[in-house]
């Protein structure tokens, strides 16, 4: 194992190169840079002694969601031994595995010896399990059939690669700052904004999607539409139950616009959703720095998601606008971003960590009971203070990124103005990509009722259960974004 790839599971140590300063805007971002990590780093040295409230723990699910694979995995030897498959199946895999462009190797192997190594002893024993089959889900069923799709795609519409992703919008925030319902409301605009569905993350492969385009024609003009509405009705069309609490802090439908890092979630090994699956301290920190990685690998991903967006301009965009949001872009993809795509430009939502911490605290937990079957943020203190350490290097990589985008390429605006008053807030952002909202258009009465339907939303209720972090401790170790941002407008007198 290399040593670049051995940095990726160690505490991170930061290097302080001397560069050659020329402006005094340029001296200042730097100066911002080194404290930024310099506070990272003695973040992560706090043990976080000092959360005196006791969490109480959460019941393990009776049947975790993945004991279906149980079966799968079963019933799959059972197969490969009466009809003697060994051999083709071997091929077949060795095959497939070589030539995937999703996963590496190593973090194959890092979870596996996670799985496999690292049981928690009061954890259930099928509970232990979760990890070691969701690898061999991906691994014998996933990868192979959608290596295939994947080259398919190259065999049959080569002229994907040509499409050009031109200045593509991104909204950025830290999660649980409004990010979703500005995204859902931007996306609204079709005519000139195009937005990777969930289904499109989860299937990038044109095949795939020209065949969900016809049955939904075939649906339109011979059903009315009744056939979208039993799929919907039933729960087909969303990603987990969409039931109880976490349904209403976060939607996940395959039908809907949602965040790009879930195509990383959906085809590598290494997102911070991941936790749930291996909830020990080392492989918490792994999932959540996606700048850790080897740069081939990190690279490799980049283009994945590059391609992923050209194959759906290529076959709905029609010269629109790429529009995303990508909250967890703070763990490093963001810098491979800027390299990718130069001309893009950046929309950051800042909310008060005091307001939006302790929702998102409780969201993870939720995710990852509904992935697993295990609350990890109740179930598992040491795991608990790992997402809060690593939380609090995604913050000050927030303020330094902030810090060092060009204006030109980069809107900074305030949660609070956009609950106030959305209208004006979406017209200041046009006004930055030099566009204009038409009186009276289709979009324009989107946007007054959306003003309407912001004033009966109601707050995330946090109890005393969901209390997983102080605001003692959000206040001692998280920047002040309020404070520590420049924003592209000046405060009100209610907010100054």
């Amino acid at each position: 194992m290399s040593k670049g790839w051995e940095i990726g599971i160690a505490t991170t140590t930061t290097t302080t190169t001397t560069t050659t300063v020329t402006t005094p805007r340029v001296a200042t971002a730097k100066a911002a840079a080194k404290m930024c990590a310099i506070t990272r780093l003695k973040a992560e040295k706090k043990t976080g002694a000092e959360e005196a409230t006791e969490v109480p723990r959460q019941p393990f699910q009776s049947c975790p969601p993945h004991t279906y694979m149980l079966l799968l995995f079963s019933s799959s030897i059972l197969v490969a031994h009466v009809y003697s498959l060994w051999v083709k199946l071997a091929l077949f895999y060795a095959v497939t595995w070589t030539l995937s462009p999703f996963g590496d190797w190593r973090e194959v192997q890092l979870s596996l010896k996670s799985a496999l190594t690292q049981p928690h002893k009061d954890v259930p024993l099928l509970h232990n399990t979760v990890g070691f089959f969701y690898l061999f889900w991906k691994l014998f069923y996933c990868i192979p059939v959608e290596t295939i799709l994947w080259y398919l795609d190259d065999i049959l519409f080569p002229e994907y690669q040509q499409t050009e992703i031109k200045e593509p919008l991104f909204l950025l925030g830290q999660p649980r700052s409004g990010t979703t319902m500005f995204e859902t409301l931007l996306s609204e605009d079709d005519e000139r904004h195009c937005s990777l569905m969930l289904y499109e993350m989860r299937y990038p492969y044109l095949t795939v999607q020209y065949a969900v385009d016809w049955v939904s024609y075939l649906d339109k003009k011979l059903l009315g539409g009744r056939g979208y509405q039993f799929v919907l009705a039933i729960g087909l069309l969303s990603i987990l139950d969409e039931t109880g609490e976490r349904k209403e802090m976060r939607r996940l439908r395959y039908d809907l616009p949602d965040e790009d890092d879930l195509v990383f979630f959906c085809h590598t090994f290494c997102h911070f959703m991941f936790s749930g699956f291996y909830p020990t301290k080392e492989m918490v920190r792994f999932n959540h720095r996606f700048s850790d990685l080897p740069k081939e690998t990190r690279l490799r991903y980049m283009d994945f998601h590059r391609k992923a967006i050209q194959k759906v301009l290529y076959r709905r965009g029609h010269g629109r606008r790429y529009l995303a949001k990508w909250v967890a872009g703070w763990n490093g993809q963001l810098d491979e971003a800027k390299a990718l795509y130069p001309d893009a430009k950046y929309v950051v939502i800042v909310r008060d960590p005091k307001e939006s911490l302790r929702s998102w605290m409780k969201l993870q937990g939720l995710l990852s009971y509904q992935l697993t079957g295990n609350n990890i943020m109740r179930n598992h203190p040491d795991v608990r203070e790992t997402i809060i350490q690593e939380n609090i290097r995604w913050y000050h990589n927030e303020v330094e990124f902030c810090q060092t985008t060009s204006r030109k390429n980069l809107l900074v605006l305030r949660y609070t103005d956009i609950v106030q008053d959305i209208p004006e807030q979406v017209k200041f952002l046009y006004d930055f990509l030099g566009q204009h909202i038409e009186r009276g258009s289709k979009f324009h009465k989107i946007l007054l009722n959306s003003k309407r339907k912001q004033t009966r939303h109601k707050k995330t209720r946090i109890h005393a259960e969901d209390e997983l972090i102080s605001e003692k401790r959000i206040d001692d170790d998280f920047p002040r974004l309020l404070q520590e941002i420049r924003f592209s407008r000046p405060a009100t007198k209610a907010q100054s």
